[in-house]
């Protein structure tokens, strides 16, 4: 019994350190691995990441009201013309863009979102403080007073996230 508790034992002991080695080894392979597909999945999501951010800026810039009024204001329009061209012009540009939240953050996307809305409320605001009938000198006369007392804080504040969202990569 002695015998071959001593050939059985040291057996034993080296198959443990055997397995224990091996499960060592795979272990440290697949996390080689996993780190090896992380890297190359960054290779191809972050340039279209940065893409996408750029693009959705550029999308905030086109939507600030003085852009889109001087963009849109065509000579003979009313008021109520205007008003329709901002808003139609707005929303189909944040169509357009609406695939490029998959590269966001949710919060990023629902900031987005926000300044789209509080954009279109106040061309409302605006409209509704004009005749439709009117020029659309006027309208465009309240859409850059009322701009200049509320200010523009969610299309600021949309690229104040997406620039810390871009820098966060690097």
């Amino acid at each position: 019994m002695l015998e071959i508790a001593k050939i059985v034992l040291p057996a034993f002991i080296v198959m443990l350190l055997a397995l224990f080695f091996f499960d060592r080894m795979t272990s440290i392979k697949k996390d080689k691995l996993k780190a090896d597909q992380n890297s190359s999945r960054l290779k191809v999501i972050l340039p279209l990441k940065i893409s996408a951010i750029e693009r959705l800026i550029v999308m905030m810039e086109r939507l600030r009201p003085t852009s889109m009024v001087m963009r849109l204001n065509k000579g003979a329009m009313t008021s109520g013309q205007l008003h329709l061209e901002l808003s139609k012009a707005l929303r189909q540009e944040f169509e357009h863009n609406v695939s490029l939240q998959m590269y966001v953050t949710d919060r990023s996307w629902e900031v987005l979102v926000s300044a789209k809305e509080e954009t279109l409320q106040l061309y409302k605001v605006a409209a509704s403080r004009c005749k439709p009938t009117e020029s659309a000198l006027v309208l465009c006369e309240e859409i850059f007073s009322l701009e200049k007392q509320v200010g523009n804080s969610g299309i600021e504040l949309a690229l104040k996230v997406l620039k810390a969202e871009i820098r966060a990569e690097f």
